[in-house]
């Protein structure tokens, strides 16, 4: 069965890749469509307008992400020690010197 390629969105530069599982390659991309300019004076205007409730949206979202990520790192340093105590690791690493 051939596996179909398929479409990915890059985080970086927000492209469309086209990946083929045979070749395991991107075989495609498309650019990523650049906004219009402003046509209309008011159009700019009601966009600026719109701003700060934009941005105070985006403070409020990083704000609740940053109060809980203290959170997130105890519980996850804490998984993680928890399973280091359940099965310690008590062979000595082995070093250049030992395999003379």
């Amino acid at each position: 069965m051939v596996a179909a390629a398929f479409d990915v969105s890059c985080p970086h530069c927000h492209s469309l890749l086209t990946i083929s599982p045979e070749a395991k390659a991107v075989v495609g991309h498309q650019e990523p469509r650049a906004p219009k300019p402003v046509a209309d004076m008011d159009e700019a205007v009601q966009r600026l307008k719109q701003d700060p409730n934009r941005r105070e949206s985006l403070f409020s979202q990083s704000l609740e992400t940053e109060k809980t990520k203290a959170d997130r790192l105890k519980k996850s340093f804490d998984d993680l020690l928890r399973r280091t105590g359940e099965s310690p690791d008590t062979s000595r690493p082995v070093r250049d010197l030992d395999l003379d």
